[in-house]
């Protein structure tokens, strides 16, 4: 009873927490040199929004489904983007330096991706997953070893491109 408690709570603890925007990309590093800064800055920009698709494309598709996606053409990638942000913007006569956030268009990225056959994340997971495990002296035990999710974890190494996951050990009263 104490273990569907657990879960319970564990997964529970979530739903509170306010979430990163899926369609957001943040952070991104840009930077140009031409004939002039003004060039540079909207080359910068536009090779910084194709590099924020492609972090996108990271965030909601599973890694065995990356390389089915295809090049987007040309202006497309332009016309899926709702707005676009700088931060450390640093710039001389021919260089611009920057740091760029994107907020793609969710609908239009959803489009893309059902058009292409591609199975994609709709809405953000959380950066951590946690499953419970018990320890009793040196024995360590999950709540079956043949949980599904544990087997699935231990497989993958807890966790890959889409999210990470934390297993910890412990007496499920130290665990609470």
């Amino acid at each position: 009873m104490k273990i569907l408690c657990a879960i319970g709570l564990v997964f529970g603890m979530g739903i509170g927490v306010a979430r990163a925007d899926l369609y957001q990309v943040t952070g991104v590093p840009i930077n140009a040199e031409l004939t002039s800064a003004k060039e540079a800055r909207m080359a910068a920009i536009e090779n910084g929004e194709t590099d924020a698709f492609w972090a996108l494309m990271k965030k909601m598709v599973a890694p065995e489904y990356q390389q089915q996606i295809p090049m987007p053409a040309e202006n497309d990638i332009q016309s899926w983007v709702q707005t676009v942000s700088l931060a450390n913007e640093k710039n001389t006569a021919t260089k611009y330096m920057a740091d760029l956030s994107v907020r793609f268009d969710e609908a239009k990225i959803q489009n893309f991706l059902t058009q292409n056959n591609i199975p994609f994340l709709t809405k953000d997971l959380p950066d951590t997953v946690v499953v419970p495990v018990l320890q009793k002296g040196e024995n360590v035990q999950t709540v079956s070893d043949d949980n599904p999710l544990y087997l699935y974890l231990k497989e993958n190494k807890a966790g890959n491109d889409l999210w990470k996951a934390v297993v910890p050990v412990g007496d499920l009263e130290e665990i609470m």
